[in-house]
């Protein structure tokens, strides 16, 4: 996928929860960010020291 491709699919799928969640900010934000960390992880999946750090980083936004 090039970066424009990549860039064009992140816009989408923070596009799409900012019209499925109109009033509701925070759980907006919530969403945008689990998009994020699971970005993140999908791009280095194998580096394990990455994945224990992102796995607890999307644990404690889903606690937000």
């Amino acid at each position: 996928m090039t970066p424009k491709e990549k860039a064009k699919e992140l816009f989408n799928k923070m596009d799409m929860i900012i019209y499925t969640d109109q009033y509701n900010d925070e759980n907006q934000c919530i969403r945008c960010a689990l998009v994020a960390v699971d970005e993140i992880i999908k791009a280095n999946p194998h580096r394990v020291s990455t994945m224990k750090y992102w796995n607890e980083v999307r644990h404690k936004i889903e606690k937000l």
